[in-house]
C-alpha cells in the first residue's frame, strides 16, 4: 500500500472530486482527525491520499459549489444542483495500512548528535 500525504483538506476534495470518488473516510487516530480515500491504480497498486486534522469537520457531508469551488459542510442534502455532497464516512476498523504512519514523528534537536 502506498500514501500520500495531502497538504490540506482542500487538496483532499479536490482529489476525491477529480477521482469521482463517491465517499470520503474519517479515522480517529489518538488525538488527530484522519480524512482518506483509497484509490486503485494499474495492476494491484493501491493508492491512499489523506490528510491529518486536530479537529473533526463539522458535518456528515462535505458540500462543494461547482460554480464557485467554495468547500463547506452540512449534516442534511438538499437538492440544489449547484453542489456536489460529498458523505464522510466514519471508520472503526480498517486493515489497509499501519496506523503508525499516523503517529507524532519526534522532531530531532539540532546541535544533540554528538
Amino acid at each position: 500500500m502506498k500514501y500520500l500525504k495531502l497538504k490540506s483538506f482542500d487538496d483532499l476534495i479536490r482529489v476525491v472530486l477529480s477521482t469521482q470518488q463517491p465517499v470520503l473516510h474519517h479515522i480517529d487516530i489518538g488525538d488527530r482527525h484522519i480524512y482518506l480515500i483509497p484509490y486503485a491504480i494499474f495492476g494491484n497498486a493501491n493508492l491512499v491520499y489523506y490528510v491529518e486534522m486536530e479537529t473533526p469537520v463539522k458535518g456528515k457531508y462535505v458540500v462543494y459549489d461547482k460554480f464557485n469551488g467554495s468547500i463547506s459542510f452540512s449534516d442534511h442534502v438538499t437538492p440544489d444542483t449547484r453542489l456536489t455532497y460529498l458523505p464522510i464516512v466514519d471508520v472503526e476498523e480498517q486493515n489497509l495500512f499501519s496506523e503508525k504512519i499516523f503517529k507524532k514523528k519526534k522532531k530531532e534537536k539540532k546541535g544533540k548528535n554528538k
